[in-house]
């Protein structure tokens, strides 16, 4: 039996386009409601990603620390 489509699954929802931290444009973005469940994947696949450059910067700043003491201690050592 074939699927009746209703008003519901019809229905567009809007977005407003950001254009900076504290302004929206006034360009209105239609987006079918069957996308959003793929903006949500989106947006879930971002948020991890931004997780883990948070670890990794965090990482690099760790090594980036850890060489400066090794040359110091090379340094000294030299000095002796």
């Amino acid at each position: 039996m074939p699927r009746k489509t209703t008003s519901a699954t019809k229905k567009i929802k809007v977005f407003k386009k950001s254009v900076t931290k504290n302004r929206v444009a006034n360009k209105i973005v239609p987006v079918e409601s069957r996308s959003i469940a793929g903006l949500k994947d989106l947006d879930m696949e971002l948020t991890q990603l931004e997780k883990e450059i948070g670890a990794l910067h965090k990482r690099m700043k760790d090594i980036s620390h850890k060489k400066k003491i090794s040359d110091t201690l090379s340094q000294i050592s030299k000095l002796n």
